[in-house]
């Protein structure tokens, strides 16, 4: 991909994560198959000036639910997400 003002590299949108177990301790990245369709829609959305397939607004709900999920389990009673 040619930049003509910007380059944004995406090494992982993901963290990493941590396995404990009794012969020791491992480190493993966390990738998902889907991630670089996810990756180059985005791209393509901003080259053709077009919302991308998963909106801002998609993420604020995904975001809310988890929010909500979190508050719920440490009140323990049902919480209704925010949006």
């Amino acid at each position: 991909m040619l930049a003509t003002k910007r380059t944004y590299l995406i090494d992982s949108p993901y963290h990493a994560f941590t396995l404990y177990g009794p012969t020791g301790t491992e480190v493993r990245p966390w990738w998902r198959r889907d991630v670089d369709g996810l990756v180059n829609e985005f791209i393509h959305a901003i080259l053709e000036d077009r919302e991308p397939a998963i909106t801002g607004e998609d993420g604020r709900a995904a975001l809310a639910i988890v929010l909500a999920a979190y508050e719920s389990a440490r009140l323990g009673r049902p919480v209704v997400p925010t949006l």
